[in-house]
């Protein structure tokens, strides 16, 4: 459950709180591997495959998201990571960590544009200038006041 609610599932930002999520990039390119999280007496869903995609390896990858008030870069800028400053990628085992301070979290322009929809995204720069650039990820995201300041 995220910390918007019940009914939201999706990414949340709550003014005051750190902002932590982390997720693996996977690669299609290689064989599937056997899920160890798998329960054959759970019923099949997309989250309980025998097999999994293996993680890409993101060595030597750099990652870059902005969160912004509208769909498109001429939008409000709220907040700006990117590897090293607010984006940590475990290469070998294909992690992104995202995490922005609260100290952040509780100053403006998050302040100003609580209780409303944010948008993201988040992509991975190569080490490899010739390579593509790939946006992985992206979407809304709420931002939540909170009632205490912390």
């Amino acid at each position: 459950m995220s910390n918007c609610g019940a009914k939201y599932d999706g990414w949340c930002i709550v003014t005051g709180q750190d902002f932590r999520q982390i997720f693996f990039v996977k690669d299609p390119t290689l064989p599937k591997i056997p899920n160890p999280d798998y329960d054959p007496d759970y019923p099949q869903s997309d989250n309980n495959r025998k097999e999994i995609y293996q993680p890409k390896d993101l060595t030597g990858y750099a990652a870059k998201m902005d969160v912004r008030a509208g769909e498109d870069r001429a939008s409000d800028l709220l907040v700006s990571l990117e590897t090293g400053s607010g984006i940590t990628i475990i290469g070998v085992e294909g992690s992104v960590e995202v995490f922005i301070d609260n100290n952040v979290t509780n100053s403006d322009p998050i302040l100003s544009a609580a209780d409303t929809e944010a948008f993201y995204d988040i992509f991975l720069i190569p080490p490899v200038v010739t390579d593509d650039v790939q946006r992985i990820f992206g979407g809304e995201i709420k931002i939540k006041g909170s009632t205490t300041n912390v």
